[in-house]
């Protein structure tokens, strides 16, 4: 979109993660407004989409979220057997210590923002919503139970080491 503040946001966040270089190969930036990074162009890669192919991947169920997780199996597709770690735009990298690499590479765990809890036990109306339809349902060849939990998606992380299989599930079970 054309909303300056989420490109202001986003900008601050790729030079953040610049600066924490040394560990990163390549920073990607999936928009469907390449015109507010020209400035970074020598330092990132930009991924242009359109509001078609956005409407694509919002399935067939129109979900906006699944955008997401497409735009994920789109960059692990580019990175065959590379750790490929999603960001949105109001993230920033603070520190380069090598956590996430360890994480990813070492013990090759993949990794969301943070834990939201279990929709079984949630006291909000839409998770209880969301418990009752899908529990005890098989997504994905996994049945959902009250180990389940849910998660925020501000930051993604997956070791990619099955070339994208993981994310092409998550696709699997959010459809």
């Amino acid at each position: 979109g054309q909303n300056y503040n989420n490109h202001l946001q986003a900008s601050f966040s790729i030079y953040s993660f610049l600066a924490c270089k040394s560990d990163i190969n390549s920073i990607n930036v999936v928009t469907d407004s390449p015109e507010f990074y020209t400035h970074l162009h020598d330092q990132v890669q930009i991924i242009p989409v359109d509001e078609q192919l956005l409407n694509k991947w919002k399935g067939a169920y129109n979900f906006f979220w699944r955008i997401k997780i497409v735009a994920l199996y789109e960059v692990t597709r580019l990175y065959p057997n590379q750790p490929v770690i999603y960001v949105d735009t109001d993230t920033f990298c603070y520190s380069d210590n090598g956590t996430l690499k360890k994480i990813l590479v070492a013990d090759n765990n993949a990794l969301m923002h943070e834990d939201e809890g279990s929709l079984s036990v949630s006291p909000f109306k839409t998770e209880k919503s969301m418990w009752k339809n899908i529990s005890g349902n098989i997504y994905g060849g996994i049945q959902i139970n009250d180990k389940h939990k849910m998660w925020n998606a501000g930051v993604v992380a997956t070791p990619n080491t099955k070339n994208s299989e993981d994310i092409a599930l998550a696709l699997q079970i959010c459809d």
